[in-house]
């Protein structure tokens, strides 16, 4: 079961190395299910966070890429979360 923490943030993700943002809020490989790929963010870039949730085994964040999609980045060591 995952946690849900949805609402208006005032964060941003700054991507340190390149970053996979997924489709579905859980890793590529989770639980017998595959997660796909929608975008892979470069160094440098930032994109707005709107929320995230708490799996078993990770944190997702789910995010609005710059063409307006959203998506989700996996905590881990490739990018930071800032206050804007």
């Amino acid at each position: 079961m995952m946690g849900f923490l949805f609402g208006c943030t005032n964060e941003m993700v700054v991507v340190q190395a390149p970053v996979e943002v997924f489709e579905k809020p859980f890793p590529k490989q989770y639980a017998g299910t595959t997660n796909q790929v929608i975008e892979t963010l470069q160094k440098g870039q930032e994109v707005r966070v709107l929320g995230s949730e708490y799996g078993k085994d990770f944190l997702a964040y789910k995010v609005r890429l710059a063409d307006g999609r959203v998506g989700y980045l996996i905590a881990g060591d490739e990018f930071k979360i800032i206050k804007k």
